[in-house]
């Protein structure tokens, strides 16, 4: 069951990293024919995007790889990164990557609760069944 969670995070970031890809290149793209034209577009990071597309997909595959918080930290850092490189174009892929990261954040908290179900006091002594 682990297996089909870490795989259902991947898939999620890497489709959020894809469509960041997609609107990094329409971006950068619409940047360079406004400047083109005449006009003063803002300043297109088209680099940085491309830095941070491949920071979600290798965050991605660090979580199908077991690697839960380096993986959710890189598409954190992608997700929120994204926002101030296309700003609010940016709502159309980066959810998916934060939500594969709070995913990952939370499959790492809960394989880490499953060592014991019951407080130290009330677990039973010297082989007792309780």
């Amino acid at each position: 069951m682990q297996i089909l969670y870490r795989v259902i995070v991947f898939v999620l970031g890497v489709f959020g990293a894809l469509e960041a890809l997609f609107i990094n290149i329409i971006y950068s793209s619409s940047t360079r024919f406004q400047n083109l034209v005449g006009l003063s577009p803002d300043a297109s990071h088209g680099f940085i995007g491309l830095g941070l597309v491949l920071l979600g997909i290798l965050g991605a595959i660090l979580v199908l790889f077991r690697a839960l918080i380096p993986g959710a930290v890189l598409l954190l850092i992608a997700g929120v990164g994204f926002f101030f490189i296309v700003h609010w174009w940016a709502l159309l892929a980066s959810p998916q990557m934060l939500l594969a990261a709070f995913l990952a954040f939370y499959h790492y908290w809960e394989r880490q609760g499953k060592g014991t179900t019951r407080p130290r006091e009330e677990q039973p002594r010297g082989g007792a069944v309780a």
